[in-house]
Protein backbone atom coordinates (compact mmCIF):
# COMPACT_ATOMS: atom_id res chain seq x y z
CA UNK A 1 0.00 0.00 0.00
CA UNK A 2 1.70 3.35 -1.38
CA UNK A 3 1.61 6.63 0.96
CA UNK A 4 -0.58 8.16 -1.72
CA UNK A 5 -3.19 5.06 -1.80
CA UNK A 6 -3.65 5.26 2.38
CA UNK A 7 -4.13 9.12 2.29
CA UNK A 8 -6.56 9.19 -0.31
CA UNK A 9 -10.06 10.44 0.51
CA UNK A 10 -13.07 9.19 -1.68
CA UNK A 11 -16.76 9.75 -1.91
CA UNK A 12 -19.50 8.10 -3.50
CA UNK A 13 -22.59 9.14 -4.36
CA UNK A 14 -25.49 7.19 -5.40
CA UNK A 15 -28.94 6.57 -4.73
CA UNK A 16 -30.99 3.25 -4.28
CA UNK A 17 -35.28 2.85 -4.60
CA UNK A 18 -37.73 0.79 -5.50
CA UNK A 19 -37.95 3.19 -8.66
CA UNK A 20 -33.94 3.18 -9.39
CA UNK A 21 -32.91 -0.57 -8.10
CA UNK A 22 -29.71 -1.46 -6.58
CA UNK A 23 -27.45 -1.74 -9.37
CA UNK A 24 -25.96 1.86 -9.19
CA UNK A 25 -24.86 1.10 -5.50
CA UNK A 26 -23.45 -2.44 -6.22
CA UNK A 27 -21.34 -1.31 -8.92
CA UNK A 28 -19.94 1.85 -6.90
CA UNK A 29 -19.67 -0.71 -3.83
CA UNK A 30 -17.19 -2.97 -5.90
CA UNK A 31 -15.01 0.26 -6.71
CA UNK A 32 -15.14 1.62 -2.81
CA UNK A 33 -14.33 -2.00 -1.71
CA UNK A 34 -11.38 -2.13 -4.53
CA UNK A 35 -10.11 1.17 -3.47
CA UNK A 36 -10.53 0.74 0.23
CA UNK A 37 -8.08 -2.54 -0.01
CA UNK A 38 -4.97 0.03 -1.21
CA UNK A 39 -6.33 2.30 1.44
CA UNK A 40 -8.61 5.01 0.40
CA UNK A 41 -11.45 6.61 2.70
CA UNK A 42 -14.43 6.00 1.89
CA UNK A 43 -17.60 7.76 2.27
CA UNK A 44 -20.82 6.99 0.42
CA UNK A 45 -23.20 9.83 0.18
CA UNK A 46 -27.26 9.05 -0.48
CA UNK A 47 -30.45 10.83 -0.63
CA UNK A 48 -32.12 7.45 -0.55
CA UNK A 49 -30.91 3.85 0.49
CA UNK A 50 -32.92 1.21 1.36
CA UNK A 51 -31.96 -0.56 4.93
CA UNK A 52 -30.65 -3.56 3.66
CA UNK A 53 -28.03 -2.11 1.11
CA UNK A 54 -27.13 0.73 3.38
CA UNK A 55 -26.03 -1.94 5.83
CA UNK A 56 -23.75 -3.43 3.22
CA UNK A 57 -22.07 -0.40 2.63
CA UNK A 58 -21.23 0.16 6.34
CA UNK A 59 -20.67 -3.74 6.72
CA UNK A 60 -17.89 -3.15 4.20
CA UNK A 61 -16.05 -0.85 6.80
CA UNK A 62 -17.30 2.33 4.23
CA UNK A 63 -18.60 5.80 5.96
CA UNK A 64 -22.46 6.18 5.21
CA UNK A 65 -24.14 9.81 5.27
CA UNK A 66 -28.16 10.78 4.70
CA UNK A 67 -28.78 13.92 3.07
CA UNK A 68 -32.13 15.63 2.18
CA UNK A 69 -33.52 14.43 -0.88
CA UNK A 70 -35.23 16.59 -3.37
CA UNK A 71 -38.51 16.42 -3.58
CA UNK A 72 -37.55 16.26 -8.08
CA UNK A 73 -35.95 12.58 -6.85
CA UNK A 74 -39.90 11.25 -5.97
CA UNK A 75 -40.54 9.69 -9.20
CA UNK A 76 -42.56 6.33 -10.94
CA UNK A 77 -40.49 3.48 -11.79
CA UNK A 78 -39.87 3.35 -15.80
CA UNK A 79 -39.78 7.54 -15.41
CA UNK A 80 -36.93 8.09 -13.32
CA UNK A 81 -34.03 8.24 -15.60
CA UNK A 82 -34.44 11.67 -17.26
CA UNK A 83 -35.03 14.40 -17.37
CA UNK A 84 -31.67 15.67 -14.76
CA UNK A 85 -32.83 17.83 -11.40
CA UNK A 86 -33.14 21.26 -11.90
CA UNK A 87 -29.97 23.59 -11.39
CA UNK A 88 -31.00 24.27 -8.38
CA UNK A 89 -31.95 21.42 -6.98
CA UNK A 90 -28.59 19.92 -8.17
CA UNK A 91 -26.75 22.79 -6.60
CA UNK A 92 -28.46 22.13 -3.36
CA UNK A 93 -27.63 18.47 -3.64
CA UNK A 94 -24.05 19.12 -4.21
CA UNK A 95 -23.67 21.44 -0.84
CA UNK A 96 -25.00 18.99 0.91
CA UNK A 97 -22.98 16.89 0.11
CA UNK A 98 -19.93 18.45 0.61
CA UNK A 99 -21.18 19.57 3.97
CA UNK A 100 -21.69 15.54 4.58
CA UNK A 101 -18.64 14.17 3.54
CA UNK A 102 -16.03 17.28 3.35
CA UNK A 103 -13.48 17.22 0.94
CA UNK A 104 -12.00 14.57 -1.26
CA UNK A 105 -9.35 13.19 -3.42
CA UNK A 106 -12.09 12.48 -5.45
CA UNK A 107 -15.78 12.11 -6.21
CA UNK A 108 -17.68 9.31 -8.24
CA UNK A 109 -20.71 10.00 -9.03
CA UNK A 110 -23.19 7.48 -10.43
CA UNK A 111 -26.68 9.37 -10.86
CA UNK A 112 -28.56 9.62 -14.08
CA UNK A 113 -30.34 12.77 -12.27
CA UNK A 114 -27.09 14.67 -12.32
CA UNK A 115 -25.33 16.61 -14.44
CA UNK A 116 -22.59 18.74 -15.64
CA UNK A 117 -24.39 21.23 -12.99
CA UNK A 118 -23.63 19.03 -10.02
CA UNK A 119 -20.46 18.18 -11.27
CA UNK A 120 -19.51 21.76 -11.61
CA UNK A 121 -20.52 22.58 -8.11
CA UNK A 122 -18.61 19.72 -6.48
CA UNK A 123 -15.41 20.98 -7.91
CA UNK A 124 -15.46 22.83 -4.64
CA UNK A 125 -14.81 19.91 -2.34
CA UNK A 126 -13.47 17.30 -4.56
CA UNK A 127 -10.29 17.37 -6.71
CA UNK A 128 -11.16 15.36 -9.59
CA UNK A 129 -14.66 13.73 -10.70
CA UNK A 130 -15.55 10.11 -11.70
CA UNK A 131 -18.66 10.12 -13.27
CA UNK A 132 -20.30 6.47 -14.00
CA UNK A 133 -22.95 6.26 -16.77
CA UNK A 134 -24.41 3.93 -19.56
CA UNK A 135 -26.89 6.58 -21.10
CA UNK A 136 -24.53 9.36 -22.81
CA UNK A 137 -27.54 11.48 -22.73
CA UNK A 138 -26.41 15.05 -20.80
CA UNK A 139 -23.41 16.82 -20.67
CA UNK A 140 -20.57 16.22 -17.99
CA UNK A 141 -18.17 17.85 -16.18
CA UNK A 142 -15.91 15.06 -15.21
CA UNK A 143 -12.04 14.37 -15.15
CA UNK A 144 -13.28 10.82 -15.88
CA UNK A 145 -16.26 9.55 -17.75
CA UNK A 146 -16.57 5.25 -17.46
CA UNK A 147 -18.90 3.20 -19.10
CA UNK A 148 -19.02 -0.15 -19.16
CA UNK A 149 -21.28 -0.84 -21.65
CA UNK A 150 -20.38 -3.98 -24.25
CA UNK A 151 -19.37 -2.05 -27.52
CA UNK A 152 -19.83 1.59 -26.07
CA UNK A 153 -17.59 3.85 -28.50
CA UNK A 154 -15.83 7.06 -27.03
CA UNK A 155 -16.78 9.01 -29.60
CA UNK A 156 -20.74 8.90 -27.94
CA UNK A 157 -18.96 11.01 -24.87
CA UNK A 158 -16.96 12.93 -26.82
CA UNK A 159 -19.18 15.68 -27.21
CA UNK A 160 -20.52 15.68 -23.42
CA UNK A 161 -17.17 16.41 -21.70
CA UNK A 162 -14.94 18.79 -21.07
CA UNK A 163 -11.82 17.87 -23.96
CA UNK A 164 -9.20 16.85 -21.76
CA UNK A 165 -11.73 14.21 -19.63
CA UNK A 166 -10.62 10.75 -19.94
CA UNK A 167 -13.18 8.64 -21.51
CA UNK A 168 -13.46 4.76 -20.50
CA UNK A 169 -15.38 2.25 -22.66
CA UNK A 170 -16.70 -0.72 -23.13
CA UNK A 171 -16.62 -4.14 -20.93
CA UNK A 172 -13.22 -4.07 -20.72
CA UNK A 173 -13.78 -1.56 -17.62
CA UNK A 174 -16.74 -3.39 -16.46
CA UNK A 175 -16.12 -3.60 -12.62
CA UNK A 176 -16.82 -6.93 -11.14
CA UNK A 177 -15.63 -8.33 -7.72
CA UNK A 178 -11.99 -10.29 -7.31
CA UNK A 179 -14.15 -13.29 -6.83
CA UNK A 180 -15.42 -13.14 -10.22
CA UNK A 181 -11.92 -13.10 -11.72
CA UNK A 182 -10.69 -16.11 -9.13
CA UNK A 183 -13.32 -18.41 -10.42
CA UNK A 184 -13.35 -17.61 -14.18
CA UNK A 185 -10.88 -20.43 -14.54
CA UNK A 186 -13.15 -23.22 -13.21
CA UNK A 187 -16.11 -22.18 -14.77
CA UNK A 188 -14.51 -21.59 -18.16
CA UNK A 189 -13.21 -25.55 -17.69
CA UNK A 190 -16.80 -26.31 -16.80
CA UNK A 191 -18.56 -24.51 -19.84
CA UNK A 192 -16.24 -26.37 -22.10
CA UNK A 193 -17.17 -29.99 -20.68
CA UNK A 194 -20.71 -28.92 -21.11
CA UNK A 195 -22.55 -31.76 -19.28
CA UNK A 196 -26.36 -32.02 -19.66
CA UNK A 197 -28.20 -29.09 -17.74
CA UNK A 198 -28.99 -29.51 -14.24
CA UNK A 199 -28.77 -26.36 -12.23
CA UNK A 200 -30.60 -23.22 -13.20
CA UNK A 201 -29.76 -19.67 -11.85
CA UNK A 202 -32.69 -16.72 -11.50
CA UNK A 203 -31.19 -13.33 -10.49
CA UNK A 204 -33.81 -10.68 -11.98
CA UNK A 205 -31.78 -8.18 -9.78
CA UNK A 206 -32.06 -6.59 -5.95
CA UNK A 207 -35.46 -4.88 -6.18
CA UNK A 208 -37.34 -7.56 -7.87
CA UNK A 209 -39.21 -5.20 -10.27
CA UNK A 210 -43.12 -5.75 -10.11
CA UNK A 211 -42.36 -9.26 -8.45
CA UNK A 212 -41.53 -10.85 -11.54
CA UNK A 213 -39.17 -13.75 -9.88
CA UNK A 214 -42.02 -15.68 -8.79
CA UNK A 215 -43.30 -15.72 -11.98
CA UNK A 216 -40.32 -16.98 -13.58
CA UNK A 217 -39.71 -19.23 -11.08
CA UNK A 218 -43.18 -20.56 -11.43
CA UNK A 219 -42.77 -21.29 -15.11
CA UNK A 220 -39.33 -23.01 -14.23
CA UNK A 221 -40.43 -25.36 -12.08
CA UNK A 222 -43.12 -26.52 -14.38
CA UNK A 223 -41.48 -26.76 -17.62
CA UNK A 224 -38.44 -28.01 -15.79
CA UNK A 225 -39.17 -30.01 -12.96
CA UNK A 226 -35.93 -32.08 -12.98
CA UNK A 227 -33.21 -29.20 -12.83
CA UNK A 228 -32.10 -27.65 -9.50
CA UNK A 229 -33.15 -23.67 -9.11
CA UNK A 230 -31.34 -21.53 -7.44
CA UNK A 231 -32.99 -18.18 -7.08
CA UNK A 232 -31.04 -15.21 -6.07
CA UNK A 233 -32.85 -12.25 -4.32
CA UNK A 234 -32.75 -8.91 -1.92
CA UNK A 235 -34.08 -8.89 1.24
CA UNK A 236 -36.76 -6.24 0.09
CA UNK A 237 -37.53 -8.34 -2.76
CA UNK A 238 -41.43 -7.75 -3.50
CA UNK A 239 -41.77 -11.58 -4.65
CA UNK A 240 -39.80 -12.85 -1.48
CA UNK A 241 -42.51 -14.78 0.61
CA UNK A 242 -43.97 -15.73 -2.62
CA UNK A 243 -40.82 -17.45 -3.68
CA UNK A 244 -39.98 -19.33 -0.22
CA UNK A 245 -43.42 -20.70 -0.36
CA UNK A 246 -42.49 -22.14 -3.77
CA UNK A 247 -39.64 -23.75 -2.33
CA UNK A 248 -41.87 -25.32 0.32
CA UNK A 249 -43.58 -26.80 -2.28
CA UNK A 250 -40.76 -27.49 -4.67
CA UNK A 251 -37.32 -29.09 -3.09
CA UNK A 252 -35.34 -28.00 -5.95
CA UNK A 253 -35.70 -24.25 -5.47
CA UNK A 254 -33.48 -22.99 -3.12
CA UNK A 255 -33.63 -19.24 -2.41
CA UNK A 256 -30.79 -17.17 -1.40
CA UNK A 257 -30.92 -14.00 0.46
CA UNK A 258 -28.64 -11.21 -0.36
CA UNK A 259 -26.09 -13.84 -1.61
CA UNK A 260 -22.31 -13.49 -0.84
CA UNK A 261 -21.54 -16.03 -3.39
CA UNK A 262 -22.97 -15.18 -6.60
CA UNK A 263 -19.47 -16.03 -8.02
CA UNK A 264 -19.94 -19.19 -6.65
CA UNK A 265 -23.40 -19.68 -7.47
CA UNK A 266 -22.74 -18.57 -11.25
CA UNK A 267 -19.69 -21.00 -11.60
CA UNK A 268 -21.70 -24.20 -10.50
CA UNK A 269 -25.12 -23.03 -12.58
CA UNK A 270 -25.65 -24.40 -16.22
CA UNK A 271 -27.77 -21.39 -17.77
CA UNK A 272 -29.38 -18.95 -15.96
CA UNK A 273 -31.93 -16.50 -16.19
CA UNK A 274 -31.59 -12.93 -15.28
CA UNK A 275 -32.23 -9.21 -15.95
CA UNK A 276 -30.20 -7.31 -18.27
CA UNK A 277 -27.85 -4.79 -15.61
CA UNK A 278 -25.07 -4.72 -13.77
CA UNK A 279 -25.03 -9.16 -14.01
CA UNK A 280 -24.36 -9.34 -17.30
CA UNK A 281 -20.57 -8.74 -16.80
CA UNK A 282 -21.05 -11.32 -14.23
CA UNK A 283 -22.25 -13.51 -15.72
CA UNK A 284 -20.57 -13.16 -19.40
CA UNK A 285 -16.88 -13.14 -16.83
CA UNK A 286 -18.15 -16.97 -16.09
CA UNK A 287 -19.32 -17.76 -19.31
CA UNK A 288 -22.94 -18.59 -18.21
CA UNK A 289 -25.18 -19.08 -21.10
CA UNK A 290 -28.06 -16.86 -20.25
CA UNK A 291 -31.79 -15.96 -20.93
CA UNK A 292 -32.08 -12.35 -20.32
CA UNK A 293 -34.92 -10.18 -19.61
CA UNK A 294 -35.05 -6.01 -20.11
CA UNK A 295 -36.61 -5.15 -16.89
CA UNK A 296 -35.64 -0.95 -17.12
CA UNK A 297 -35.11 1.01 -20.00
CA UNK A 298 -31.32 1.19 -19.27
CA UNK A 299 -31.06 -2.20 -19.63
CA UNK A 300 -31.51 -1.95 -23.73
CA UNK A 301 -28.59 -1.12 -24.59
CA UNK A 302 -26.56 -3.44 -23.02
CA UNK A 303 -29.05 -6.61 -23.83
CA UNK A 304 -29.22 -5.57 -27.83
CA UNK A 305 -25.18 -5.73 -27.76
CA UNK A 306 -25.02 -9.00 -25.89
CA UNK A 307 -27.66 -10.39 -28.10
CA UNK A 308 -25.71 -9.31 -31.52
CA UNK A 309 -22.19 -11.15 -30.21
CA UNK A 310 -24.75 -14.21 -29.15
CA UNK A 311 -23.67 -13.98 -25.59
CA UNK A 312 -27.02 -14.06 -23.99
CA UNK A 313 -30.78 -14.53 -25.37
CA UNK A 314 -33.09 -11.59 -25.19
CA UNK A 315 -37.15 -12.39 -24.83
CA UNK A 316 -39.46 -9.69 -23.97
CA UNK A 317 -40.12 -9.21 -20.10
CA UNK A 318 -43.53 -9.64 -20.50
CA UNK A 319 -43.72 -12.80 -22.50
CA UNK A 320 -42.48 -16.03 -20.09
CA UNK A 321 -43.67 -17.94 -22.33
CA UNK A 322 -40.49 -17.09 -24.99
CA UNK A 323 -38.56 -17.19 -21.75
CA UNK A 324 -39.37 -21.21 -21.23
CA UNK A 325 -38.83 -21.50 -24.96
CA UNK A 326 -35.53 -20.88 -25.17
CA UNK A 327 -34.51 -22.22 -21.67
CA UNK A 328 -35.58 -25.39 -23.28
CA UNK A 329 -33.47 -24.63 -26.71
CA UNK A 330 -30.46 -24.00 -24.58
CA UNK A 331 -31.20 -27.24 -22.55
CA UNK A 332 -31.20 -29.12 -25.84
CA UNK A 333 -28.52 -28.06 -27.39
CA UNK A 334 -25.25 -28.52 -25.84
CA UNK A 335 -23.65 -27.12 -29.12
CA UNK A 336 -25.65 -23.90 -28.77
CA UNK A 337 -24.34 -23.91 -24.97
CA UNK A 338 -20.78 -23.68 -25.85
CA UNK A 339 -20.91 -21.28 -28.65
CA UNK A 340 -22.89 -19.01 -26.11
CA UNK A 341 -20.25 -19.74 -23.23
CA UNK A 342 -17.32 -18.58 -25.41
CA UNK A 343 -18.85 -15.51 -26.60
CA UNK A 344 -19.95 -14.47 -23.50
CA UNK A 345 -16.31 -14.83 -21.63
CA UNK A 346 -15.12 -12.63 -24.28
CA UNK A 347 -16.87 -9.69 -23.47
CA UNK A 348 -15.37 -9.07 -19.89
CA UNK A 349 -12.77 -11.01 -18.09
CA UNK A 350 -13.16 -9.52 -14.44
CA UNK A 351 -10.20 -7.15 -14.65
CA UNK A 352 -11.71 -3.83 -15.08
CA UNK A 353 -12.43 -2.48 -11.22
CA UNK A 354 -8.60 -3.16 -10.82
CA UNK A 355 -8.25 -0.62 -14.27
CA UNK A 356 -10.22 1.75 -12.92
CA UNK A 357 -8.44 1.78 -9.55
CA UNK A 358 -4.90 2.35 -10.56
CA UNK A 359 -6.29 5.13 -12.81
CA UNK A 360 -7.29 6.35 -9.68
CA UNK A 361 -4.59 5.75 -6.96
CA UNK A 362 -1.25 6.58 -9.71
CA UNK A 363 -3.22 9.68 -11.79
CA UNK A 364 -1.98 8.04 -15.13
CA UNK A 365 -3.27 8.66 -18.26
CA UNK A 366 -5.33 5.48 -19.57
CA UNK A 367 -6.76 4.54 -22.92
CA UNK A 368 -10.31 2.66 -24.34
CA UNK A 369 -10.19 -0.67 -25.00
CA UNK A 370 -13.05 -0.70 -27.03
Amino acid sequence: MTEAAARQRVLFRCDASEAIGGGHVMRCLTLADALAEAGAEVTFVAASMPGPLEERITRSGHRYVQIAASPELDRAPGHWEEPPLSAEAQLADAQATGVAAGSADWAVVDHYLLDAHWHSAARDFASRLLVIDDLANRPYDCDVLLDQTFGRSRADYRDLVPDKANILTGSAYAMLRPEFARERPAALKRRREAGPVRRILVSMGTVDPAGITARVVEQLVEAMPECAIDVVLGPQAQSLDQVRRLQERHPQVSVHVDARNMAELMRDADVAVGAAGMTSWERCCLGLPSIVLVLAENQSLIAQRLAETSAHVVVPAQDLGALVEGLCRLSESQTLRVVMAERAAEVCDGSGVEKVRALMAHKHEAVSLD
